[in-house]
């Protein structure tokens, strides 16, 4: 069995127990193992979590009873099993279907089901997306009830329309969240596509050749809605659909599909849409994969495209319909030109819609729809649908009924058939109505040379500027267009070279020189450089007579005729809003935007007289350089806020882990507490001696919790205070460090102390007295977070052995000098555990980095510098009284009047 799912059984899990084809039962009597339904969603949910693969259900029981579960889940953790993605749906997604499920079903009545199992059970899951998986049924399970919970009829025929949409619309949506996760080539039509499509199908059968999923059909089997759209796209397909896929995986899902809304789908074959059904058809319609390659009934390549149009016209009943979505180069395409001859010249072309990009998940590619319906039409409508789309995440959602008013009308109406969820934001204006279609005659296309792409439909009246005319782009440009032979070397110009934004000039220093071969072009002279992807970006390039080249596929290089215009104020123009909607609609390509040279220099410029050309481009150049200026100040205030911000995160962790560190003091003093107590009969009195080693008492106990407890509040009310360093004083350090083990009681480890005057140290003249106790300048609170936090990181990391009981901490003081100055040296070690071989020693100062929290060595550091010091770990392994590690501290002194 296989740990990690098949990504496309939750599926097939959602359809066979809602057939009452697949049951959840208890079996947990004398251990025997089985799976139980009635854990609510609520009850599991708690025990999940993202990640991790799932245990075989078929070797686990589940008991009822929310107590019995959390016993059993302990248990099973204890056993070593990850439990970490545990609910009903999880399981059963692990089940071997050939055992499980062969039982419940009736295969010679079952053919169908039984082929779609047979298929999905054997496609090979993605480990890498195991986790995404997992996330993704977590996601099923917090946003919706699941499935199977919910109370369907025994006889399918009596559900309500409303349930039945309920259900597909869940069904669609997991199969869409799986599709997002599981990284297959397998995709789905955008339902609103679907829709739009089916709005404006004729009567009779259904031809769907290259069906995928079979968006067609599953969107025809949704019940109607209250709505008159809702009721044209309804309609019961039963023997008058027939569709072809040839991939096995995606048919059993498209299978599925079918199945799930109550169709037989005898006629959705497992087969090749390049076999061709043949036979009439009202209607023909297809999303054949873009750029797919198919053998033709000749024994030769066609794009699929093309095949489907070409084939489909044929088969056409009388006043039927052929809709086929197809890329932008379709319109274009030296190869589809015979099929758009003959779409146009037969008078059967309808109308094409152009569509957004961004509305598919598999492609950002810009797409559009070619409606031909079987009738003689004095003119071609075009539908510029390319801003008719709602952004929602990442994807664009199809406005599918505005275009389908669009197309329903050929004038603007007094109310439209298709308004179910218009609103008076998306409500058609009479001048958007106008403006998003066009009708042209039948000559006026021949005269295009049977060119349909948008731009030649939709160029927008420009209304130039007083002073300026409008010049077209070929008319004061030339293509530079040398070739540079099979190979050489050479300055390559790529196209992250050009300039995305600002006014820059390109030099051959900025250049690589580089091996280049076939389809490489060469310039000579000054060039204005655009990209014909998604972005001009002009940039101009200053010629100083090397060999530059660049390929001519993703780069145009114009020679400007600088007697009409400057290149400094073409760059300007290009970037221009008027300019960048004009281009909006001459991008094509079928696997990315792509924008022809042809279609480059066709659109219009606005030009003042050349003297003013000079003018006009130092003003803008200004106006740039302080969009710039400004852009770079925003930037520089955005890194500066987010500065802050990390700075404020560091100091609330900074400040949470000291709380952490003095609650740390409670454990021990309660723990020494309980057992005074347990040791005279559960009875606490004040003097009883809580510590035997140190003689302290109930009493004092007490008081040291008190102290802690005032501590924690300070430190709490304190907490989002801005951060600043406390006052400094004169404190005393000898006597400091004298009192820290009255401060840090432990039946744990001792604290020793020892004084060094060794050191004879000048100061300005004066002799300090060997035997006087030195003083610092340093606020006690700040003093005491250093001690607190090494003893503390002693006691949790290096006095691990219970049984010891002779650990120490030793703090050594004695005389040093800072810069020639007196200064005094703090040692604090310990004979505990000496840090481990694989901590960075370079990084032990670092914030972030240690095995707790990596704040505090980092916070020693800090005070430590804030008050003129230095701090060190010294680590000797070859000491034999066992005290390896030490923190050697350094201030310097201040001496009192």
């Amino acid at each position: 069995m296989k740990l990690f799912p098949n990504s496309y059984m939750p599926l097939l899990v959602m359809y066979l127990t809602r057939e009452g084809k697949l049951k959840l039962e208890c079996d947990v009597k004398d251990n025997s193992h089985g799976i139980i339904a009635s854990v609510t969603k609520e009850k599991l949910t708690e025990f999940f979590s993202e990640g991790g693969p799932v245990i075989d259900a078929s070797n686990i029981a589940l008991p009822q009873g929310e107590g019995n579960v959390k016993k059993f889940l302990s248990q099973m953790q204890e056993a070593g099993f990850d439990l970490s993605v545990f609910n009903p749906y999880l399981y059963l997604c692990s089940c071997k279907f050939d055992n499980n499920l062969a039982l419940a079903i009736d295969k010679d009545n079952n053919k169908s089901l039984c082929k779609v199992i047979e298929i999905i059970q054997k496609h090979e899951p993605d480990h890498k997306e195991e986790a995404a998986f997992w996330y993704m049924l977590y996601m099923i399970m917090q946003e919706t009830e699941t499935l199977y919970e919910k109370e369907y009829p025994e006889d399918p025929a009596s559900e309500s329309e409303s349930s039945l949409a309920d259900w597909a619309n869940e069904f669609n949506r997991i199969l869409q969240r799986i599709l997002d996760f599981s990284g297959d080539k397998l995709w789905m039509q955008p339902i609103e596509l679907t829709k739009l499509i089916l709005s404006q199908r004729s009567g009779g059968s259904i031809y769907n050749p290259f069906a995928g999923v079979a968006s067609y059909a599953t969107q025809m089997l949704m019940p109607c809605g209250d709505d008159t759209y809702s009721f044209f796209l309804n309609c019961s397909i039963g023997n008058q659909y027939y569709a072809e896929e040839i991939d096995e995986l995606t048919w059993a899902i498209g299978k599925l599909r079918l199945m799930a809304l109550y169709s037989d789908s005898e006629n959705y074959d497992l087969s090749d849409s390049a076999d061709w059904r043949g036979g009439v058809a009202g209607n023909v319609l297809s999303t054949p994969p873009f750029s797919l390659s198919i053998t033709n009934e000749y024994g030769k390549r066609e794009l699929a495209d093309h095949f489907v149009i070409r084939r489909g016209m044929d088969m056409l009943a009388k006043g039927g319909l052929l809709a086929c979505v197809v890329p932008f180069s379709f319109l274009t395409r030296g190869d589809t030109a015979d099929v758009r001859q003959m779409m146009v010249n037969t008078g059967w072309l309808e109308s094409v819609v152009y569509l957004p990009s961004g509305i598919f998940s598999n492609t950002n590619i810009n797409t559009a729809i070619i409606f031909i319906r079987k009738k003689v039409h004095d003119d071609v409508t075009f539908v510029d649908g390319t801003n008719c789309a709602i952004r929602r995440g990442k994807l664009n959602i199809l406005e599918d009924e505005k275009l389908a008013n669009l197309l329903h009308y050929r004038n603007y109406p007094d109310f439209f058939l298709y308004d179910s969820n218009f609103s008076m934001e998306d409500e058609l204006t009479k001048s958007d109505f106008n403006k998003l279609k066009t009708h042209r005659s039948i000559e006026f296309i021949k005269e295009a040379d049977y060119n349909l792409a948008p731009c030649e439909y939709f160029s927008d009246v420009i209304e130039p500027s007083k002073g300026f005319k409008l010049v077209r782009l070929g008319d004061i440009v030339s293509s530079s267009s040398l070739s540079a032979g099979i190979s050489g070397k050479g300055f390559v110009v790529k196209p992250s070279l050009l300039s995305g934004d600002g006014f820059t000039t390109l030099n051959e220093s900025d250049l690589k020189l580089e091996d280049y071969g076939k389809g490489f072009y060469q310039i000579t002279s000054d060039v204005v450089f655009v990209s014909a992807g998604n972005k001009l970006r002009p940039t101009i390039f200053k010629y100083s007579g090397g060999d530059v080249v660049y390929r001519r596929d993703i780069l145009y290089a114009l020679v400007v005729n600088s007697d009409t215009v400057l290149p400094e104020y073409l760059v300007l123009e290009l970037k221009k809003s008027y300019v960048l909607d004009q281009l909006r609609l001459k991008y094509s390509g079928s696997s990315m935007n792509h924008l022809s040279l042809n279609n480059l220099l066709s659109i219009y410029i606005q030009v003042p007289e050349r003297d003013r050309q000079a003018l006009k481009v130092e003003n803008e150049i200004v106006e740039e350089q302080k969009l710039l200026h400004f852009a770079r100040v925003e930037k520089e205030l955005s890194e500066l806020k987010d500065k802050h911000h990390d700075e404020y995160v560091k100091m609330l962790r900074q400040r949470k882990h000291r709380i952490q560190q003095v609650m740390n003091e409670f454990a021990p003093a309660f723990a020494l507490l309980d057992k005074c107590r347990e040791k005279n009969g559960g009875i606490l009195r004040d003097d009883d001696i809580v510590a035997a080693r140190t003689g302290e008492t109930v009493r004092s106990y007490f008081h040291k919790l008190h102290t802690i407890m005032h501590k924690v509040e300070d430190l709490v009310t304190n907490f989002v205070d801005k951060e600043n360093w406390g006052t400094p004083s004169i404190v005393n350090i000898d006597s400091y460090v004298d009192d820290i083990p009255q401060h840090h009681l432990s039946d744990k480890f001792d604290i020793q102390t020892h004084h060094d005057h060794d050191v004879y140290i000048e100061e300005e003249g004066e002799t300090a007295d060997l035997n006087d106790d030195r003083f610092v300048n340093i606020n006690p609170d700040d003093l005491a977070i250093i001690f607190d936090n090494i003893i503390a990181n002693a006691s949790k990391w290096g006095f691990t052995e219970t049984i010891r009981r002779d650990y120490r901490i030793r703090l050594d003081v004695s005389d040093a000098a800072i810069d020639g100055k007196s200064a005094v040296r703090v040692c604090v070690s310990n004979n505990g555990n000496p840090i481990h071989p694989s901590v960075d020693r370079k990084r032990f100062f670092d914030w972030g980095y240690g095995s707790g929290t990596g704040i505090g060595t980092w916070q020693l550091k800090n005070i430590v510098e804030h008050y003129g010091g230095s701090i060190k770990l010294n680590e000797n392994p070859e000491e034999t009284s066992g005290f390896v590690t030490e923190y050697e501290i350094v201030l310097p002194l201040a001496y009192e009047d």
